[in-house]
């Protein structure tokens, strides 16, 4: 019984390290993605493009849901439904404008990279993204600034070890949406409007900062009430700050 045990932790063990490479390997894979998309913009047919990602995509999704990870068929369901709960909320409930966007529709992609990991994340991001703009978007899809959506959606993923690995609070889940946040809506899509529009870059900044902070204040609420009710204890979020004893 002994040795059977101690088997049994080695294999989890190995499968556990074997899963963690295959994310990591996945996660580059979508990195490496997005600088093609970014090198290639304007050079390629937009359409070939279309169809490369969504190869490549395809190929990274069962690499990471192939045997061995833990998530398996639920979690790919979960992960489909809040990729469409973001097509919705942003492209249908959000007011929308050449320069910015105003709605819920990154809280989904945020949750995913909490939940399940950076891979996870970016993946929802990059698929609601690329969805909502091949069917609901008269601009079309446009790969350099589909870069933040995947971004938006592993940052979460990549912090949470650091900032939520104890407990979730208000201010640390607010440090983890702002980081996204910055990095994502203030920084990268501001620039791409910028180059891809010719909009001066410090008007755009101008209105782009205070908007998404605002925004980060919202989702931060949205997600942390969320938290409070316990939606997320079944998911393996951390425990809320102060009811760790009760959990």
């Amino acid at each position: 019984m002994v040795g059977y045990a101690a088997k049994n932790r080695v294999e989890v063990i190995f499968m556990s390290e074997f899963t963690k490479k295959r994310r990591i390997a996945a996660l580059i894979g979508l990195v490496i993605l997005a600088a093609a998309n970014f090198l290639l913009w304007g050079k390629v047919e937009q359409g070939h493009l279309i169809i490369v990602d969504a190869v490549v995509v395809s190929l990274l999704v069962l690499l990471f849901f192939a045997k061995g990870y833990s998530g398996g068929v639920k979690t790919l369901v979960v992960l489909a439904f809040l990729t469409a709960l973001s097509v919705v909320l942003s492209r249908l409930l959000s007011l929308n404008t050449h320069n910015v966007r105003v709605g819920l529709g990154n809280v989904p992609i945020l949750l995913a990279g909490l939940l399940y990991g950076p891979f996870a994340g970016a993946l929802v991001g990059f698929g609601a993204d690329l969805t909502g703009a091949l069917l609901l978007s008269s601009f079309g899809y446009m790969p350099l600034m589909g870069i933040s959506p995947l971004l938006l959606g592993a940052i979460p993923g990549l912090l949470k070890p650091i900032l939520l690995r104890k407990s979730v609070s208000p201010l640390r889940l607010g440090a983890v949406i702002f980081c996204a946040q910055i990095i994502t809506s203030i920084g990268w899509t501001s620039y791409c409007i910028f180059l891809l529009y010719g909009t001066p870059l410090r008007e755009l900044l101008l209105i782009r900062i205070p908007l998404y902070v605002a925004m980060a204040l919202m989702e931060t609420a949205v997600i942390w009430l969320m938290i409070r009710g316990g939606v997320f204890r079944a998911q393996g979020l951390i425990p809320v700050k102060g009811k760790e004893k009760q959990a």
